[in-house]
């Protein structure tokens, strides 16, 4: 791979704050390319579009369903607590599932009620790679099998080189963002610097062409609580596949101190962020959508004031 550092970031170890502030500005400026337009470019033929059918039941189906029927045993062998704030958001997904597919399943460009954009649908530290040095403004980029991108940050130096594109679809770009912080950064690092990293997210998508009045910094927080379920998904495949984290194989004790890893972080990241009811807010919500206050509320009080929300 040329010009970037080798071996890859350890995702078992966590990113730290320069490597999240890369791959969160990053994360931003993919997402604003596609911002509400996969149809109109007719990419929800090339990739997975949001509201195909078959893959929302194999989501729920071969995924969800066993997978936290199956998590309570993972964690057992994985030596990692599974805290019943954690079983319960996740539960209660399972149950809301349908509802979920009824409010996030169609596109806003095509007459849903949330955002959808391309998103990479794998981002994780394990995908990147960073090398140290000045870095530029980002420029054009082709959506490829390798795609890299500087950051425009004049305090950030470095370039990320982003890798795996076979989960690429049309969804929800809170997706993304959800499942980097919970499961890429430690538990410590992650409460340090998530507000700034959340606030570095949506800020780059204001600079780079996303409408703030049909956007807001509230909306996005509130569905990055609420996405945070559907970022088990490779948790839950470890559940589906035990076999992938059994013997002495260097591949297998890597695989269970990483799954054992991305457990134990997104156990934290639910009950930090108060997911499990600020999910079930958003699913028996009667219009299908919160009101700003309504989701204000649901947002923990400290992240509010690092967020920059206390006073609204």
């Amino acid at each position: 791979m040329d010009a970037v550092s080798t071996p890859a970031s350890s995702q078992i170890l966590g990113a730290t704050h320069a490597q999240s502030s890369i791959a969160v500005e990053t994360l931003a400026r993919f997402h604003a390319l596609n911002w509400n337009q996969c149809r109109a470019r007719g990419l929800d033929e090339l990739f997975i579009a949001r509201d195909d059918p078959k893959f929302l039941r194999f989501c729920h189906r071969k995924v969800f369903v066993p997978g936290v029927a199956g998590l309570p045993d993972l964690c057992r062998r994985l030596n990692v607590l599974y805290p019943s704030e954690a079983r319960q958001a996740l539960q209660d997904a399972v149950a809301h599932f349908d509802r979920y597919v009824e409010l996030f399943g169609s596109p806003k460009e095509v007459g849903g009620r949330y955002n959808c954009t391309l998103i990479h649908g794998d981002y994780r530290l394990d995908n990147m790679f960073f090398e140290s040095g000045r870095t530029s403004d980002l420029g054009s980029n082709e959506l490829g099998t390798n795609t890299s991108f500087r950051s425009s940050k004049a305090d950030v130096s470095g370039m990320m080189k982003l890798i795996d594109f076979q989960l690429v679809k049309e969804s929800n770009p809170e997706i993304d963002l959800a499942y980097f912080l919970s499961q890429s950064l430690d538990t410590k690092t992650r409460r340090s610097h998530e507000c700034e990293m959340i606030r570095l997210y949506y800020d780059t998508l204001i600079n780079h062409g996303v409408d703030a009045e049909q956007y807001s910094l509230i909306e996005c927080v509130h569905l990055f609580q609420v996405h945070h379920f559907i970022t088990s998904s490779s948790i839950m495949a470890a559940v589906r596949s035990p076999e992938t984290l059994t013997g002495p194989s260097m591949h297998a004790v890597r695989g269970r101190e990483l799954c054992g890893a991305m457990c134990s972080r997104l156990f934290s990241s639910l009950a930090d962020w108060n997911c499990a009811s600020a999910f079930n807010a958003c699913m028996t919500a009667p219009s299908g959508k919160l009101s700003p206050d309504e989701m204000l509320a649901l947002i923990p009080v400290g992240r509010r004031s690092e967020l920059g929300l206390s006073g609204i």
